[in-house]
């Protein structure tokens, strides 16, 4: 399965799993991968995964 690491000066900081589907990104309760930081919008990026292929897509 797909992940998404978080990291913040080359630390990681947080893994999330990618589920099959859309996932919203950002700093909003009802976003999928929330992210607490000033440096991420509200809702900050798409993630669509179809089987083995994941497509980030920026919201802003």
């Amino acid at each position: 399965m797909a992940k998404l690491i978080v990291s913040f000066k080359g630390a990681p900081v947080a893994e999330h799993e990618l589920r099959q589907g859309e996932m919203v990104i950002g700093r909003k309760a009802d976003c999928d991968i929330q992210i607490d930081s000033l440096a991420v919008s509200g809702r900050h990026a798409k993630v669509a995964t179809t089987g083995q292929i994941c497509v980030l897509e920026d919201l802003n």
